[in-house]
Parts: C-alpha cells; sequence; structure tokens
C-alpha cells in the first residue's frame, strides 16, 4: 500500500519457525506488512531472525559501511573469475569476508549506485530473484574466487 517505504533483513541463522516454500515465506512477510513501519534506523524483530525498518536502498547501502556491496546486472563483469579449472580456482573460504548483495527481479534496478559499489553479473540474461540467491549461495558455499 502507499505509505513509507520499508526494508526486511533475514538472518539465515537466526530464523525459526519459517520453511523453505514460497508459502511460507510469503505468510511471514504478509504478517510484517500489516505492522506500522518503523523509523529510519530502527529495526525491530517481528519473528526470530526476521526484522523490519523503515527506510530505502540508500539507508541500507549506508548501514553496510565495510561490506563488500556486490549489486547484480546481467551487463556487468562475472562475479566469479573465469578459470577453466574450477576445482583448482576454489580458494576463497567467505567465513572471513562480508559482502553484501544487492538485487532486482528480472529487470535492473532503476537506481545511480556510487562507485564504491561493484557491478558483478551471474551470466549473460537477467534471472529472478530467487535464482540470483541460490547462484551466489552457491558461489559461496562451494568457496569459487569471486572477482572482488
Amino acid at each position: 500500500p502507499p505509505g513509507p517505504q520499508r526494508r526486511i533483513k533475514i538472518i539465515g541463522n537466526e530464523v525459526r519457525g519459517i520453511h523453505a516454500e514460497e508459502r511460507s515465506v510469503a505468510g511471514q512477510l504478509a504478517k510484517i506488512l500489516r505492522e506500522p513501519v518503523p523509523a529510519i534506523g530502527h529495526w525491530i524483530e517481528r519473528s526470530p531472525g526476521i526484522w523490519d525498518c523503515g527506510g530505502e536502498l540508500d539507508d541500507s547501502i549506508k548501514e553496510w559501511h565495510g561490506s563488500t556491496i556486490i549489486a547484480l546486472d546481467a551487463n556487468a563483469e562475472r562475479l566469479w573469475k573465469n578459470d577453466p579449472n574450477v576445482k583448482e580456482s576454489v580458494k576463497l573460504k567467505p567465513n572471513n569476508i562480508d559482502i553484501s548483495f544487492i538485487l532486482s527481479d528480472d529487470k535492473p534496478l532503476q537506481h545511480k549506485f556510487s562507485e564504491k559499489i561493484k557491478m558483478r553479473s551471474l551470466g549473460d540474461l537477467w534471472l529472478q530473484g530467487h535464482m540470483a540467491i541460490g547462484i551466489c549461495h552457491f558461489l559461496l558455499d562451494e568457496g569459487f574466487d569471486l572477482n572482488l
């Protein structure tokens, strides 16, 4: 509905009571959207591991200071390094690196990003958001050498 913008943060290792299927996630998000929008910068935990706050994308980017921020764009350089020997290029273990991703759905974000934000691609075609998230998790979990 019209009104102030809202940000929702899901912290995967803290989430409880939500299942890995769309209806469960949609139900949790619908509950949050019925709540009043908190003030910008005031995060409220609505259920274990799911938080919301007022604000927009630029507010999130400001909060991510110290994080490597990657905006996914099909027209940018690849996120992972092009190494034909993938098994031998597995070097990065992301436990010691803080990466934040910005993604849209199947169309580019209409947002002007600062030069601090790295534009990277997951391929030549635009992907739906859930597919992009899955690919990013795979690359991070498998320790691919990322093009940061």
